[in-house]
C-alpha cells in the first residue's frame, strides 16, 4: 500500500502593511484578479503597482505567486529575490521561495530559506514542517523526523505533521511509531481518511490484519470512491482466510470501474478458494478478455472445456 507525503504549506497571503501606498488600487486589482484565476491580468495588475511603487514588497511578492501558478519560474525567482532584498524581516518571501528551490529539486538553497524562515518566527511550525519535507526529498529521513518533530512541538495539533513523520517512520521501518503517529493525526481529525489508510498499511505490515481491515473500513466510509482502500482491504481479508469478503471488495471495485481487469481476476481467485467455480471461470474470462493474458493460463488448469472456449 503505497503511502504519500503531504506537500508544503505554500503560503499565498495578502495583507497590507500602514497606510495606502502607491499602486494601492492596482494591487487590490491583481489581488481581485488572482483570486478569480484570472493570472494573466494578475500579472499585469501587479506590474502596475510595482511601476508606481517599486519599493514595496508585497507587490513583488504576490506577482512572484502568480508567475509560479504560470509555470514562469525564472521570473518567479527574480521576483522572490526582489522582495527578499526590499523586505528580509518577511517569513512568507522565504517560505514561498524555498518551496520553489524545493520544487525544483535545488534543497540546499531550499533549506537555507526555510532555516531563515525559521529565525524570523521562532514559534510559527511551518518552516520545520517544510523544512522536514524538503529534507525527505533530498533522502535525508533522519533530518525530515527531526524537523516534524520540532513542528509538533510549536505546534501539538498539527495534524500533517504527525501524518508525514508516520510515513518516514515507516519507511525506516518503524511501525510502532508510526502507528502512534497516525493515532495522534485520528485524534486531532477522526475525518482524516489518510491517517487511517497509513495506519492500516501499519497494521498490515506488522500482521494485525484485522486492524488493517477496520482502519481501511473507516477510509472507505470517509472516501467510498477510492479502488485503493478496497484493494488493500481485499487482501488484509484473504490474509485471514476471509475470501468471500474479499470478493465483496473486489466486486465494490469492479462496480467503480467495469474495465478493471485485476479485480476481476483476483476475485476469481477468491471465488476459487471457496469452491465457486463457475464463478472464479467467469472472472477469469473476463479478466482475459481486458487484457490480463496471465488469466487464460489459470482458464486452462481450472476451468472447464465449455469455459475455456
Amino acid at each position: 500500500m503505497n503511502k504519500k507525503l503531504l506537500p508544503f504549506i505554500f503560503l499565498l497571503l495578502n495583507f497590507l502593511n500602514g497606510c495606502f501606498p502607491p499602486g494601492l488600487e492596482e494591487y487590490e486589482k491583481g489581488m481581485e484578479s488572482y483570486n478569480e484565476n484570472r493570472l494573466i491580468s494578475a500579472v499585469e495588475y501587479f506590474s502596475r503597482a510595482i511601476k508606481s511603487d517599486s519599493l514595496k514588497a508585497e507587490y513583488y511578492f504576490q506577482r512572484a505567486n502568480t508567475y509560479v501558478i504560470l509555470g514562469d519560474i525564472e521570473k518567479a525567482f527574480n521576483d522572490y529575490k526582489k522582495s527578499i532584498e526590499i523586505d528580509s524581516t518577511d517569513s512568507r518571501f522565504f517560505l514561498n521561495r524555498g518551496q520553489l528551490f524545493s520544487d525544483n529539486s535545488k534543497y540546499p538553497e531550499a533549506l537555507a530559506d526555510f532555516k531563515y524562515a525559521r529565525e524570523l518566527e521562532p514559534q510559527n511550525p511551518l518552516p520545520n514542517f517544510n523544512l522536514g519535507y524538503s529534507s525527505y526529498l533530498a533522502g535525508d529521513k533522519e533530518s525530515a523526523i527531526k524537523y516534524y518533530t520540532d513542528a509538533i512541538n510549536s505546534d501539538s495539533t498539527f495534524i500533517k505533521a504527525f501524518v508525514n513523520r508516520g510515513n518516514v517512520y515507516s519507511e525506516l521501518d518503524s511501525s510502532s511509531k508510526a502507528i502512534n503517529d497516525f493515532t495522534s493525526a485520528i485524534k486531532l481529525n477522526p475525518n482524516d481518511e489518510m491517517a487511517f489508510a497509513n495506519r492500516a498499511s501499519e497494521y498490515f505490515t506488522i500482521g494485525d490484519f484485522q486492524n488493517s481491515i477496520d482502519d481501511l473500513t473507516e477510509a472507505i466510509n470517509l472516501n467510498n470512491q477510492n479502488p485503493k482502500y478496497y484493494y488493500s482491504r481485499a487482501e488484509a481479508k484473504i490474509n485471514i482466510g476471509n475470501f468471500l469478503g474479499a470478493a465483496s471488495d473486489y466486486t465494490y471495485i469492479i462496480n467503480l470501474d467495469s474495465s478493471d481487469a485485476t479485480a476481476y481476476y483476483n476475485r476469481g481467485i477468491c471465488y476459487a478458494n471457496i469452491d465457486l467455480k463457475d464463478n472464479a471461470c467467469e472472472d477469469f474470462v473476463k479478466a482475459g478478455e481486458l487484457g490480463f493474458f496471465e488469466a487464460y493460463e489459470v482458464i486452462n488448469k481450472y476451468c472447464d472445456k465449455k469455459k475455456k472456449k
